[in-house]
């Protein structure tokens, strides 16, 4: 007994030991993470020409948090924003990359996203957003959805791994709506969150080749359809953000209400 009892306490040890080792050397692996340098190496092909933008956003600074935007477009696409958000007091990092078809086009919106909270809490999301309804048209999810969940389970079982915290993470928002059915949201350990170079080449990878192939449809149902839902989507995500209260705290509803016109 007494010698079952010494094991169990050089585990504990041995735990603790392996606790702080992590926990010390988050900060240095937290160097290893670039998720808007990656998503810009990843998509360097759609940053043809820049959208002009009020100069004041490109990089707004406050006592209390700072954002950066830049925006691009090229052929297929309305355009491409690249956006980070730091708000100090609440320790929160958001970084997102979306992509809109250009007029004409039915393929769907990316989406990606890193929040950090802290340097601890990592949550990331990727998805394409359809702009068709998947079980009237069921050949557009042939198309673009089936793509998106082979990369998901790339992503999920050959990059991530065991570093999955939470697969099933989910937002109280009514945003959800716009989202596909082979989402990825999930809250990842630090190890998983220094692999995001790797997710993010994943995801772009599929998404040009899909855009790359993509027809611009003529006039009829399916464009009309396309074209509302693309309109309704963006304004859905925009007055939905779960992030537009705490902005709003920190730069103030106007400055909060121009950065949300120019990522949606």
């Amino acid at each position: 007994m007494k010698e079952m009892s010494k094991a169990r306490k050089i585990i504990f040890v041995c735990s603790l030991l392996i606790a702080a080792t992590i926990i010390m050397s988050a900060p240095c692996m937290a160097q290893l993470i670039d998720f808007i340098g990656s998503a810009k190496n990843s998509f360097s092909s759609l940053m043809v020409t820049a959208v002009p933008f009020d100069e004041q956003l490109r990089h707004y600074e406050t006592e209390g948090g700072s954002i950066d935007l830049e925006v691009y477009t090229s052929d297929k696409i309305e355009k491409i924003v690249f956006s980070s958000i730091n708000i100090e007091e609440t320790g929160v990092s958001e970084e997102s990359v979306f992509i809109y078809p250009a007029a004409g086009y039915e393929f769907p919106v990316f989406w990606a996203n890193m929040t950090r909270m802290f340097g601890i809490i990592n949550i990331i999301i990727f998805d394409f957003m359809p702009l068709q309804d998947l079980v009237m048209t069921p050949s557009y999810g042939v198309e673009y959805m089936n793509p998106l969940y082979e990369t998901k389970l790339q992503v999920m079982d050959e990059i991530l791994k065991n570093t999955v915290k939470d697969k099933a993470y989910e937002f109280p928002s009514q945003a959800m709506y716009a989202y596909s059915p082979y989402r990825v949201i999930a809250t990842v350990s630090i190890f998983g969150a220094i692999r995001i170079a790797d997710i993010v080449n994943a995801y772009s990878s599929t998404y040009l080749n899909l855009l790359e192939a993509a027809a611009e449809l003529g006039p009829g149902a399916q464009l009309d359809y396309a074209t509302q839902k693309h309109a309704a989507l963006r304004e859905l995500l925009q007055t939905n953000d779960p992030g537009y209260p705490f902005m709003i705290k920190t730069f103030g509803e106007e400055i909060t209400q121009r950065v949300m016109d120019v990522i949606f």
